[in-house]
């Protein structure tokens, strides 16, 4: 993550990057909105890409391109996450999370089965070796450490979508523009809960940007 983030954190530009004119003209009438500031700022040039930079696009110096809305660059999917894909991370982090989860209630249950002594008569298929035992508290606590672990960038993520800014512009501290989850998935996921939630393809409406 620290690899992935030093490219885009390290520019000589801050905060505000360039608004496209669009997004300036819809928020012309209010004076105090963050977007109508970001509206004087200089363009920035990425030296890299030889290109100009728009509004929330930053330069991944592992992936050696622009990406448009870049939170991190992740070593787990190999690949930044951006607006293409956020909506295909956040898919892959719930599934880990209900697969950690599962694993670790079921050996949980399958402990506490053996502690009680339960399953563990002459037609039994339950193992209770002892180093088996041993081994199914460790994967317990793999299990347990995997499950948090992915739960924190799940709680990463709901910070982005709630406060409409990724890490990238966290660290280079954006404006916070508050929504409420609803609205933050709605855009991510492509619109209210349906089957489209569990389809694994970018949305029509994002462009690529890279």
């Amino acid at each position: 993550l620290e690899e992935g983030l030093r490219g885009a954190t390290s520019e000589k530009n801050h905060w505000p990057p360039l608004l496209p004119p669009e997004i300036v003209g819809d928020a012309a009438d209010n004076e105090a909105s963050p977007v109508v500031a970001a509206a004087d700022a200089p363009a920035r040039f990425c030296k890299v890409c030889q290109l100009t930079k728009a509004f929330r696009v930053h330069h991944c110096s592992t992936c050696e391109r622009c990406i448009y809305k870049m939170d991190h660059h992740c070593m787990f999917i190999n690949n930044c996450v951006g607006a293409r894909n956020q909506k295909m991370y956040i898919q892959f982090l719930v599934f880990v999370l209900t697969f950690a989860g599962s694993i670790f209630l079921g050996l949980v249950f399958w402990l506490t089965m053996l502690g009680l002594g339960l399953g563990s008569g002459k037609n039994s298929q339950t193992c209770s070796e002892p180093w088996q035992k041993v081994l199914g508290v460790v994967l317990v606590l793999e299990a347990f450490l995997a499950a948090r672990f992915v739960r924190g960038l799940l709680e990463e993520q709901h910070l982005a979508l709630t406060e409409s800014r990724t890490l990238v512009e966290r660290m280079q501290s954006a404006p916070v523009v508050e929504k409420s989850l609803r609205d933050g998935l709605f855009e991510v996921m492509g619109g209210p809960p349906s089957w489209r939630w569990l389809s694994l393809r970018p949305l029509k409406s994002v462009k690529s940007c890279s």
